[in-house]
């Protein structure tokens, strides 16, 4: 009976110590997601309008269109002409429409995270480890000495980056994108009663939508008025 209270006891604190665990995980994918979508949304305002989805784009050689963004959201692309080849990773359709055609595509992409931070270390091999991993694509890493930044080298190894080793003890600055926490993009025309419209128009209502596994967590929204 001794043996068993035991056994109990140990099994109950392991089980109490994996569930702390998990939740601490999914309370720091939510902050991380929760920060991200504030970058997105600052990102957003400075945009050229009609680089955002949906696009209002110019059909080129044999029906292919290149949008402003690739990364798209699966399943996510609409148009009204017949899609006949799609690059979801670079973000070229081809449609079944005559070249020079203005034709307005819909579509969400995943936006990548922007400015994490990390110091280099001082000693070999001076590699630094993204958080939102598996790390899909690495944009850029900037150094920074005092408030000067400037582009740096690197070499990824898995989840990390590899940098010279001058440049140990400074800090870097990482924008890439990840699979852990997603940043997805989508948006919509407004008409001038603030109604979704088919046609396009000056307004767009777009939305930060940032998920950690299969649940989403936060979903924010910008409205953009197009300069004249």
């Amino acid at each position: 009976m001794i043996c068993i209270a035991l056994l109990s006891i140990f099994f109950s604190i392991a089980i109490h110590r994996a569930d702390t665990s998990g939740w601490l995980s999914k309370e720091s994918d939510y902050r991380y997601a929760l920060r991200n979508a504030r970058l997105q949304l600052e990102d957003l305002r400075a945009a050229d309008f009609d680089s955002l989805p949906p696009q209002q784009v110019k059909v080129g050689r044999d029906g292919w269109v290149q949008l402003a963004h690739g990364q798209l959201v699966p399943r996510s692309l609409r148009c009204r002409s017949k899609i006949r080849n799609l690059d979801e990773t670079r973000g070229r359709v081809q449609l079944d429409t005559p070249a020079g055609s203005v034709v307005v595509v819909d579509y969400a992409f995943f936006a990548g995270d922007h400015g994490e931070a990390h110091t280099i270390p001082s000693s070999p091999p001076y590699r630094v480890t993204l958080r939102n991993s598996p790390v899909l694509r690495v944009e850029k890493a900037t150094v920074y000495s005092g408030s000067h930044g400037r582009s740096a080298t690197y070499r990824q190894v898995g989840e990390q980056l590899e940098f010279a080793p001058e440049l140990a003890g400074q800090v870097v600055s990482v924008d890439y994108s990840g699979s852990r926490v997603r940043n997805q993009v989508s948006g919509l025309f407004l008409d001038g009663r603030l109604r979704a419209s088919q046609q396009p128009t000056d307004t767009k209502l777009l939305y930060v939508q940032e998920t950690y596994g299969q649940q989403g967590i936060a979903k924010l929204q910008l409205s953009l008025v197009k300069p004249r």
